[in-house]
């Protein structure tokens, strides 16, 4: 891309108006340009209030694919306001770091606070799609809990594709718990199944 249209787009995502700021994202997305990545992190932490607007800086940041992004959505996912945000940055994390953010995926499992439910169930998605053993324990923990049952049911499905011991074990003991709720014990035999 040349410089002039670059520094354009960029100047584009400073503006006051939400739609061209969207609309810069999504061209910086669309050429991939490295050179980009600083201008956008910085819109991504820079309290950007429309999300239509965060949604396509997050997203041009995952076309490019670059790591500095990283600790930007590490902060989006921990301490946004916005649950959706959150649950963004945390399929985001899982895309542009994959095994790197088991850990704060995993820390997200386990302590957000989002009444919806919505963090916890798409960081259970995000391990799963990871694969990394290193996340059995906190989703062993997570569907030991008492949690919405799509939680429940994202952790079971994680479960599953990840496999091993520990997640057989801790399957086997939703699916044999009668207290459990029939939609995730039927989760934890459809992972059981997977395994």
């Amino acid at each position: 891309m040349q410089g002039s249209t670059l520094e354009q787009l960029q100047q584009q995502l400073q503006s006051a108006n939400a739609e061209t700021r969207r609309q810069a994202a999504e061209q910086l997305g669309q050429v991939k340009d490295e050179r980009a990545v600083e201008v956008l992190v910085m819109a991504l932490t820079g309290g950007e209030r429309d999300l239509s607007v965060w949604y396509a800086v997050a997203r041009a940041l995952v076309a490019i694919g670059d790591a500095r992004a990283v600790p930007a959505l590490v902060q989006a996912l921990q301490h946004h306001e916005d649950d959706f945000v959150r649950a963004e940055a945390a399929e985001i994390l899982g895309e542009i770091a994959g095994a790197q953010a088991v850990e704060v995926l995993a820390r997200a499992l386990q302590e957000d606070g989002g009444a919806g439910g919505v963090v916890r169930a798409v960081a259970a998605g995000v391990l799963g799609n990871i694969g990394d053993p290193r996340a059995v324990p906190a989703l062993s923990a997570a569907l030991a809990g008492n949690d919405k049952f799509e939680v429940l049911c994202n952790v079971a499905e994680a479960l599953g594709k990840i496999g091993g011991a520990q997640a057989i074990e801790s399957l086997g003991r939703v699916l044999n718990d009668s207290h459990t709720e029939s939609t995730v014990r039927q989760a934890a035999a459809k992972a059981l199944g997977v395994i």
